[in-house]
């Protein structure tokens, strides 16, 4: 890390705290926190593992950090930046922080074909226009990831559990990340 060099990613005294709810109006009669005083640097080109056991809050601190969750309290800055807790990001900062859920069953729609799930984010953001340019990136992707093109013609439900999670890696990666955040 060059002297100087600003953070690709700062939280600081990041909290998360859920209600919990009660009683037959399930009304708030407590908080469960589910991340503490999370501190956390990452500078480009880095990679970092958070390792922990089932339920310590790995999977709520990416949520909270790819804005998918507000904050109860803390700071997240991106690029220098501070992110806006609890509000959409904008579609550039939103391109390049990208989730990869440890799940892809559920972050893929069974009726859509592999190719569509690809292509829909570039179609989206506006960077594959034509049809030809979207088939050209689906197929790349597919390659990058290690899967043949023609994969791009299958359902989920086609695909094994392998398969599926690295379609959702494609689909991140279809984006052109600066940051990825991989929920495994």
């Amino acid at each position: 890390v060059a002297a100087g060099e600003t953070p690709l990613l700062e939280v600081r005294r990041l909290t998360k705290q859920f209600p919990y709810r009660a009683g037959a109006l399930r009304r708030p009669v407590g908080f469960l926190t589910a991340i503490k005083g999370v501190d956390l640097v990452i500078h480009p080109g880095e990679i970092v593992g958070l390792v922990g056991e089932s339920g310590c809050g790995k999977t709520t601190l990416a949520k909270v950090i790819a804005q998918l969750e507000p904050a109860t309290s803390g700071e997240i800055r991106y690029r220098g930046r501070p992110l806006a807790n609890g509000r959409s990001l904008p579609p550039s900062v939103r391109r390049e922080i990208q989730l990869v859920f440890q799940d892809p069953t559920s972050s893929l729609d069974p009726s859509q074909r592999v190719g569509s799930a690809l292509s829909e984010p570039l179609l989206i953001h506006r960077l594959a226009t034509t049809r030809s340019a979207r088939e050209a990136a689906v197929s790349r992707l597919l390659e990058l990831v290690g899967l043949p093109s023609h994969y791009g013609r299958r359902y989920p439900r086609e695909l094994s559990g392998g398969e599926r999670q690295r379609v959702a890696i494609a689909r991140a990666l279809s984006m052109n990340p600066i940051c990825m955040l991989f929920d495994e």
